[in-house]
């Protein structure tokens, strides 16, 4: 029976010390106000803790294109391939140095293991538009008649999502950039290339 007693207590005091890796006090985050293009993002906050990340749509580019030869010459049938199956949405986050405090202005550096939490907290809260992109690639087709050969373009469009996560740290609101950016790859234009030679 003591046994389970101090198994207990040393669970209680393990979830506790996860606790608060960006707060030592349990004081909510102001809220920043979205524009119009904005919308939040809230991960659910424990007693010690609350993370906002403030989404925004992306700015978009193309960034490259590249060739891909897509072979049935010696196929009898036709031949249909997922552009998954040659590229990958790419995904990059990036979070500011410094946090600033949201009432004065001041700078403040975090640590390591508070950075790495706010990063999961952005992560999940793209985590939709991650699963669209892969969706989408893996529903982009090559196709290729029996005894033909294609010249495919594949698109690379850069996705950027510039904005900021806000977050209590020792009772103080503070706000650091982010930037979440795909690399999401779509075929182009199709050019028919003869089998022989």
């Amino acid at each position: 029976m003591k046994l389970r007693a101090w198994t207990l207590v040393l669970l209680a005091g393990m979830l506790l010390l996860g606790c608060g890796a960006c707060s030592s006090q349990a004081t909510p985050a102001a809220p920043s106000k979205p524009t119009e293009s904005m919308a939040m993002a809230s991960a659910s906050p424990t007693p010690a803790e609350i993370i906002q990340v403030t989404l925004v749509e992306p700015v978009k580019q193309v960034t490259r294109n590249d060739t891909y030869y897509f072979d049935n010459c010696s196929g009898t049938k036709e031949r249909r391939q997922s552009l998954s199956t040659i590229a990958q949405v790419q995904k990059t986050l990036t979070l500011g140095s410094e946090a600033t405090a949201t009432d004065s202005g001041q700078k403040t550096t975090i640590s390591e293991e508070c950075r790495a939490k706010l990063m999961i907290e952005i992560e999940k809260a793209y985590q939709d538009k991650l699963a669209a992109a892969q969706a989408k690639v893996e529903q982009d087709e090559m196709v290729a008649g029996a005894y033909s050969r294609f010249n495919y373009t594949i698109i690379w469009e850069e996705q950027q999502f510039a904005s900021t996560v806000s977050f209590t740290l020792n009772g103080q609101s503070y706000t650091i950039p982010y930037t979440y950016t795909l690399l999401v790859p779509s075929l182009g234009s199709a050019k028919s290339i003869p089998c022989s030679g």
